[in-house]
């Protein structure tokens, strides 16, 4: 019972969180969650169709062409940073204690409710970081290429 229960929850959580994806807000080699056997790989967008389809990748090889409503974005956590190549470092205690995740070009800031960028030619503007994609494109919109896998 608790094994289908869990399921059913896993199957309402994916659909409520694929709404929120929106093609426009994806590029080619963002990653996403796959589609049916593939649904918790992470795989690279390959290319973005005009019929708000888009294929991925596993390997070098396409899996297929899927609906944006289809896909699921992967929450961004301090797992994904460090595979981007970003240290950590600490700093503050109590209320005050903060993680920073550097990589030498862009800093993200984690104040225990969320990453938000952080870094000096931001000035002051405060950009909410949820799921990988949104960091691979702030990484292209800040600095003009593209955010690499290091791990």
């Amino acid at each position: 019972m608790n094994g289908a229960f869990g399921w059913g929850l896993s199957a309402i959580v994916l659909n409520v969180v694929r709404s929120l994806v929106r093609s426009k807000d994806l590029r080619i080699g963002n990653f996403v969650y796959g589609v049916n056997e593939f649904q918790f790989n992470a795989l690279p967008i390959c290319s973005l169709h005009s019929d708000d389809t888009l294929r991925l990748l596993v390997g070098d090889k396409s899996i297929g062409c899927f609906s944006a409503s289809e896909i699921v974005p992967i929450k961004l956590d301090n797992e994904w940073l460090e595979i981007f190549g970003f240290k950590k470092s600490c700093t503050g205690e109590g209320d005050n204690y903060v993680e920073y995740f550097d990589n030498s070009k862009l800093t993200i800031c984690d104040w225990g409710n969320g990453y938000i960028m952080s870094n000096p030619f931001a000035h002051g503007i405060r950009v909410e970081l949820k799921y990988v994609h949104q960091l691979q494109n702030l990484f292209f919109a800040a600095l003009g290429k593209e955010l690499e896998c290091v791990k």
